[in-house]
């Protein structure tokens, strides 16, 4: 699920470099890149302004190898089309009508679905992560097998019409909450280091712990504004998880 949310910074801005890559500019030194010709391939490039050269960069972390090469570059695609058959936006509101726990088990049910997407990205793309990467991963799906066991739970839909109120406060606030996420920083890395990746950095350090921290803050701000006291408590359990498994040691 946090690579979905990883995903939101591309999601505005978009134009082409060089006819080969599509781009966002996540900051001064952070560019994201979508190349249509290698299966929606993305990822991220610290330090590199250059689409051939952060294409290159990715193989070379594949080991030149086709086969590698091949399962990353389609991972990124096949995961959109996996989530977005499972997560129907107008399915979810007609369910506004329906009980308490037909909500739940569907929730529930679309959980384990984005969750087996989700790993079977993370395996296409495993013979091309760095030492990093593969930590950050192995986060990555603690955190998510919580969410999901979370939208499982017997009580976590006791209160259906918050649920709904929750989902349109996070609609229509969805600038904000995207600022609180850029908040989280996960993208720091020395001026003078070139990489490519497409997970992003989930292993801790003090400096984005305080981060975390601090994005949490702007977060409960955030929800303030909405009238569910049940996505406030979501919230809360979701930053408790994501700060235990980047930020245990650091505590």
């Amino acid at each position: 699920m946090l690579v979905i949310a990883f995903l939101l910074f591309a999601a505005a801005g978009a134009a082409s470099l060089e006819g080969l890559a599509e781009t966002t500019n996540v900051s001064s030194r952070i560019t994201y890149y979508t190349f249509p010709e290698f299966g929606d391939m993305s990822v991220y490039a610290i330090n590199v302004t250059n689409a051939t050269e952060a294409l290159k960069m990715f193989m070379d972390k594949c080991q030149r190898n086709e086969t590698n090469f091949n399962q990353a570059k389609y991972a990124s695609s096949e995961l959109t089309d996996c989530v977005l058959s499972h997560i129907n936006g107008t399915r979810l509101m007609q369910l506004q009508s329906q009980g308490i726990q037909r909500i739940g088990s569907t929730f529930c049910n679309m959980g384990h679905a984005v969750l087996d997407c989700g790993e079977k990205f993370l395996s296409s793309v495993t013979p091309c992560l760095d030492d990093v990467e593969k930590e950050s991963k192995q986060i990555l799906l603690n955190i998510s097998k919580y969410l999901t066991n979370l939208l499982c739970s017997d009580s976590i839909f006791s209160q259906a019409t918050d649920v709904y109120s929750g989902m349109e406060c996070l609609s229509k606030n969805h600038a904000t909450f995207e600022k609180c996420l850029l908040q989280l920083s996960l993208f720091e890395f020395p001026e003078d280091v070139k990489i490519v990746r497409i997970l992003p950095d989930l292993t801790g350090s003090k400096e984005k712990c305080s981060n975390l921290k601090n994005s949490a803050s702007c977060f409960q701000e955030a929800i303030s504004k909405c009238p569910a006291s049940f996505f406030g408590g979501i919230l809360q359990k979701i930053v408790d998880i994501v700060f235990t498994e980047m930020c245990s040691k650091y505590n």
